[in-house]
């Protein structure tokens, strides 16, 4: 059997981690702010990413998966 461990980070991203044999994987999933956010989100976003990879065991497999340019919501001006 393998153990999940799921961890939502904030509402852009979470990461699901598989206790499974040879070795871990980590699989993290992100919805980025739209093109059009703010210079502040954007980094904010990537400085979550950079310190929750950072959390990682360095021996797990890590994906990295998602929207990198996300719409969210009903309105979807532009889209």
């Amino acid at each position: 059997m393998i153990d999940l461990v799921f961890n939502p980070v904030n509402s852009h991203t979470m990461v699901a981690r598989f206790d499974a044999k040879p070795c871990n994987i980590a699989v993290i999933q992100v919805y980025a702010p739209m093109a059009d956010s703010s210079k502040e989100d954007i980094e904010e976003l990537y400085d979550q990413l950079e310190s929750e990879l950072k959390e990682l065991p360095r021996k797990d497999i890590k994906l990295m998966t998602g929207d990198w340019n996300a719409k969210v919501g009903m309105d979807n001006d532009g889209y």
